[in-house]
């Protein structure tokens, strides 16, 4: 039997008239808004199981989502991280000794399967093996100002100081990782600010402290909001 991941669009779209039991995250159910898809929900809810997700997995799809530099919401890294939590409890079903007195739940967890299509969920789960095929693309950060190009998303450049890092994709060749980039491309600078509107042009600003702090208090929320 297929334990089956649901996201938010899967219900949205009505895509699970034929399964017979799902897994989700608290936070896919607070994404659903509208009536229809609520109604839909309503009359599937039976089906689907929410189940809190362990703090571990959570932090291993945030260090490889950071890692490859993978776009994804905090819903989409609950679902993910789902993906992970049941994968793990299945091959460890595998491994186990069978008898007759576990038979029937060792052949209830045999395949796990994330129903997402988002792009950034299955560039995630491609990067943690648990689908098949490699990374359609792989992303950088790059300084616009200095060229320099890092491997995790940062905010301001080590080399030159400015903050103008971008994403881009890029490719390996003889001469190593070489950025993907648009003919003519202009770089439309942002300056980053704090809540109250503060520029911040450096690492040592004090503003700039406030932001990282803040930035681990949303981390615990989002711990707190799976549990």
């Amino acid at each position: 039997m297929t334990i089956f991941i649901i996201d938010t669009c899967a219900i949205i779209n009505h895509h699970l008239n034929n399964i017979t039991k799902g897994y989700t995250t608290k936070l896919v159910i607070e994404e659903i808004k509208s009536m229809d898809a609520l109604l839909y929900y309503k009359s599937i809810e039976s089906k689907i199981e929410i189940v809190p997700v362990e703090e571990k997995y959570i932090l291993e799809v945030m260090k490889v989502v950071d890692e490859h530099n993978i776009l994804v919401g905090d819903t989409d890294i609950s679902v993910i991280a789902l993906t992970l939590q049941k994968s793990i409890e299945a091959d460890k079903l595998k491994d186990c000794w069978i008898s007759k007195y576990n038979m029937d739940k060792v052949n209830k967890f045999n395949n796990v399967k994330c129903l997402s299509t988002d792009y950034g969920v299955v560039s995630a789960l491609k990067a943690l093996s648990l689908v098949n095929g490699n990374l359609d693309k792989e992303y950088k950060m790059r300084c616009y100002t200095c060229y320099k190009i890092y491997d995790k998303k940062i905010d301001f450049c080590s080399k030159c100081g400015y903050n103008t890092i971008t994403r881009v994709s890029v490719r390996q060749d003889k001469n190593g990782i070489v950025p993907n980039l648009k003919y003519n491309y202009r770089y439309n600078r942002k300056e980053m600010k704090d809540k109250h509107g503060n520029i911040i042009k450096s690492t040592d600003q004090k503003e700039y402290k406030n932001i990282i702090q803040e930035r681990e208090r949303e981390m615990k929320k989002l711990m707190n909001k799976n549990k």
